[in-house]
């Protein structure tokens, strides 16, 4: 999408309308790319979500710089159990919060909350994530709160169009929302994400 404020994009239609309405407030580009990325966590999970992490290259025109900022989630450091499999500490959430920090200029809170929003009252399906749904939803989705996410009562993965509400996923922006990214790593939503780990068999600690 390109308009009067710049040019926007990105993997899904839905989180360009969101990057468009940052920029529209006066946000940077940065600004539009924070907000777009929370966003895809919502209307694209099989893409971006907190469990990732990114690099991401920003020109400073004014000074003629190009810095790179990486925030790729590395493997745990502590030894694995016995018939575990090493799982990656996230990046995304301290990375976009960093990217933010160095060059945002409206507020964290107004950059997650768009995403906020759309888990918690839920979003038309795109195409691109049925479809994936429907390849491999089956093998990928095997704990019972996902599934119950992304398929219907019948057993199915939802198809386009059907409404997709993630109210877990809410309650985890709407913590980083106010406290910052600090909970995800330190707190309870931390606890919480490495209890799921251990849960599908991975291995990954709150000291990594």
């Amino acid at each position: 999408m390109q308009d009067y404020f710049g040019g926007l994009a990105a993997d899904e239609p839905q989180s360009v309308l969101v990057g468009r309405d940052v920029l529209s407030a006066g946000g940077t580009a940065v600004d539009a790319v924070v907000a777009m990325s929370l966003t895809m966590m919502v209307t694209r999970p099989d893409a971006a979500g907190p469990g990732g992490g990114g690099m991401c290259l920003v020109y400073d025109k004014e000074k003629n710089i190009a810095e790179s900022i990486e925030f790729l989630p590395h493997a745990a450091r502590s030894p694995p159990l016995r018939n575990h499999w090493i799982a990656a500490t996230p990046g995304s959430f301290r990375g976009l919060f960093a990217l933010h920090a160095r060059y945002g200029r409206l507020r964290w809170e107004q950059l997650v909350l768009p995403a906020e929003r759309m888990a918690r009252f839920g979003v038309r399906i795109p195409r691109v994530l049925t479809q994936v749904l429907a390849k491999k939803g089956a093998v990928a989705i095997k704990d019972n709160a996902s599934r119950a996410v992304f398929f219907d009562r019948l057993g199915k993965p939802l198809k386009e169009g059907n409404r997709l509400r993630q109210v877990d996923l809410a309650a985890l922006l709407g913590r980083i929302r106010i406290t910052g990214p600090g909970d995800f790593y330190a707190g309870s939503a931390g606890r919480s994400f490495v209890d799921g780990v251990r849960a599908a068999g991975g291995w990954l600690t709150m000291k990594d």
